[in-house]
């Protein structure tokens, strides 16, 4: 559509590491960087435009994916139930992340951020990503559209394809592994008319690296799953509202998930003595509510202000070079 792409064909072997990267972008100008970074090679006879190649992560050979499925929230759906198929559930804690552009009404301009929330424009479905893995970005909701738009909303972005990705991937991997990272491409100040296929690129190219890091980081949390798959985080028995009990479920899932089996034993460990430290079972619930709050925030680092601001301007003046601003 936007780039057409006439690379020498290749069919590339699959690794026998059990991890694997699905990156799904809308428009291959938004993978030219990953596919040029990651040096991926065009796939011949696919339904849709496939790179693939092999990603050495830590000690791990990661088959990494790039599929490209064509903008709006059908020939995305269609894209990321078509690679599942093909993949067979072959890799059932695959990592899905979907990048691409999106406006927004309060982030400048080449800004990127992860997708907190999404929900189509159309839909009473919203879809809350699970945030455990490390970032150095910020979060944002972002609301998909049925067609480009140039009313932002003040606090939030928008795009096209992010709630009709969550909706599909999350049906064949764990929902922590189904993540969005966007990059600002149009603010009210400057709207989508000035967007071309370069200009797009131009944008997704300074934060190549970002993706990477956050790609890693999902992938540690796939190799968790895969090395432990009965982790488990175990509960005191206590008195609970449901709401309550919902709560502490929730989070506990979040850290077995998320955490080495020596550390899950230690944290139930404390949490059976959190729990017997109070004779007042509402008040333990709490406890161990807190307790689990403040042990989901250390799995995250502090974010990196500095370099984020960085990466930002080198963006815009990069895009300043081509003339849009």
């Amino acid at each position: 559509m936007l780039n057409k792409s006439h690379a020498k064909t290749e069919t590339v072997q699959e690794s026998a590491s059990p991890l694997r990267l699905n990156l799904i972008c809308a428009l291959n100008c938004e993978a030219k960087s990953l596919i040029d970074k990651l040096r991926l090679k065009k796939q011949n006879q696919t339904v849709f435009s496939t790179y693939v190649g092999h990603w050495g992560v830590a000690d791990q050979s990661v088959l990494v994916t790039v599929l490209i499925t064509g903008v709006g929230a059908m020939s995305m759906a269609a894209g990321v139930a078509w690679l599942a198929a093909v993949q067979n559930e072959k890799y059932l804690n695959s990592v899905w992340l979907n990048v691409g552009t999106a406006g927004h009404g309060e982030f400048k301009l080449g800004a990127p951020f992860i997708v907190s929330m999404s929900q189509g424009v159309f839909s009473s479905r919203r879809f809350y990503p699970p945030q455990v893995a490390r970032r150095a970005v910020r979060l944002s909701p972002c609301m998909s559209l049925n067609a480009p738009s140039s009313d932002y909303p003040e606090t939030g972005g928008i795009d096209m394809e992010a709630s009709a990705f969550f909706d599909v991937a999350c049906r064949f991997t764990q929902a922590e592994l189904v993540q969005s990272f966007k990059v600002v491409s149009d603010t009210p100040s400057q709207g989508i008319e000035h967007l071309t296929a370069n200009i797009i690129a131009e944008i997704m190219q300074p934060h190549t690296e970002a993706v990477l890091v956050f790609s890693k980081a999902l992938l540690l949390l796939a190799e968790n799953a895969v090395q432990k798959p009965n982790n488990e985080l175990v509960m005191p028995q206590i008195r609970a509202t449901h709401s309550q009990r919902q709560q502490l479920n929730d989070r506990a899932k979040r850290l077995a998930f998320s955490l080495p089996a020596e550390k899950i034993d230690h944290l139930s460990s404390e949490l059976l003595r959190l729990s017997q430290s109070v004779s007042d079972e509402k008040k333990a619930a709490n406890l161990l509510l807190n307790y689990l709050d403040t042990a989901i925030l250390n799995l995250q680092p502090t974010l990196h202000d500095s370099l984020a601001s960085a990466t930002q301007k080198h963006a815009q003046s990069r895009i300043t070079q081509h003339g849009v601003g």
